[in-house]
């Protein structure tokens, strides 16, 4: 009588196709997970940006130099500047940094500011937005949202498309 020890070919075949449904099912998954935590810190910047543009304002509501209507890179702004003494002097830098839409390196964050037609320095609403890596919508990757898709979202914080977007109005 043989008493042999060991798996037949039939068993190991069971357990590499086990394995196999379990590493496709579990492996994208797993490969999200830094790219949202990317999208999570860009967020986080985000409103960082926004609590510092709220304590700048509070101080004054006028700054001067900005470009309005218009969505600009934040990086070498006037708006950078102005913000930056409430950013411990550091403008947020992207997790994953890229070059987006051509030629332009934006650090992955923009801005609108409107202004009082009154008075250009008096600023009346803005918007700040990050490109986001894992969400898939509306907007093309190759060109950001307009002025008016940031100034006009229908709410003060919002995930659309491939960007984040976090705007303040009537001030």
């Amino acid at each position: 009588m043989s008493n042999k020890k060991g798996f037949t070919l039939i068993e190991l075949l069971i357990v590499i196709v086990i394995i196999g449904i379990l590493s496709v099912a579990v492996v994208p998954k797993v490969l999200d997970y830094p790219k949202k935590a990317r999208d999570a810190q860009r967020k986080q910047s985000i409103a960082t940006l926004q609590t510092a543009m709220s304590m700048a304002l509070s101080e004054s509501s006028t700054i001067t130099g900005v470009n309005s209507n218009n969505s600009t890179c934040l990086d070498n702004t006037a708006l950078a500047t102005a913000l930056k003494p409430y950013l411990n002097g550091n403008l947020p830098v992207d997790p994953l940094p890229q070059k987006y839409f051509g030629t332009t390196t934006c650090n992955n964050y923009w801005y609108v500011i409107a202004v009082d037609p009154q008075d250009p320095n008096h600023i009346t609403d803005y918007a700040f937005i990050a490109a986001l890596e894992t969400n898939s919508g509306n907007y093309d990757n190759n060109q950001r949202p307009s002025a008016s898709d940031l100034i006009n979202i229908d709410t003060s914080s919002k995930t659309t498309g491939k960007y984040y977007i976090v705007k303040a109005t009537g001030l």
